[in-house]
């Protein structure tokens, strides 16, 4: 096994991690925002766990035989697939929330829809919470809106979101190397079965 680490690639895989990474937080931030993660301690605690995934991806998938592995054809499509849907689920309810705000009247008749793509944003957050309060007797740290429990919880969600994109990437990618998504190209010529008479 070579674990050596490939600097040649590592601005590169710093540019892709941090883009989606960052998208992939947007939900966390608006969803902590309304389970009082609003102060500014709490928002610096956010970002420094997001850097901190960041900078632990970057060098994780540097690695040379992690590289290797996830540069195969299969492999390779499923990060790109999984990493463009996790952004557009990410993305996709930014617009329903801004006209929100904008007329909070209309929130609670039409929250649930746009909402309902980030489901599993609130369910990682339960997760990291139960396992931080699992080990909080071990830890000497109290209050999970404290600086360093919110960088720790941060940093699990990210572990739970990362592996949410990667089985949603083999899933669809599965589906498209089996032939269950592949439609006929654009000058293939389709064979009818004959009509019988």
């Amino acid at each position: 096994m070579d674990f050596s680490l490939q600097k040649s690639i590592l601005s590169r895989n710093l540019r892709y991690w941090g883009i989606h990474s960052l998208i992939n937080a947007i939900p966390s931030f608006a969803i902590a925002y309304t389970h009082d993660w609003n102060t500014a301690k709490c928002v610096i605690a956010m970002l420094l766990g997001i850097i901190i995934y960041i900078g632990f991806l970057t060098y994780f998938t540097s690695l040379t035989d992690i590289n290797h592995f996830l540069s195969k054809p299969f492999m390779k499509r499923a990060l790109k697939v999984g990493t463009w849907f996790r952004a557009i689920i990410c993305l996709i309810p930014i617009p329903f929330f801004l006209f929100y705000y904008l007329f909070p009247e209309l929130a609670q008749k039409s929250a649930l829809a746009p909402s309902f793509t980030w489901g599993f944003d609130f369910i990682s957050g339960l997760l990291s919470h139960e396992i931080y309060r699992n080990f909080a007797n071990i830890i000497p740290i109290r209050g999970v809106h404290n600086f360093l429990p919110t960088i720790l919880i941060t940093i699990m969600q990210g572990f739970f979101i990362t592996s949410s994109l990667f089985v949603s990437g083999l899933m669809f990618s599965g589906l498209m190397f089996s032939g269950l998504w592949s439609l006929p190209k654009l000058g293939d010529k389709v064979v009818t079965p004959p009509i019988r008479p």
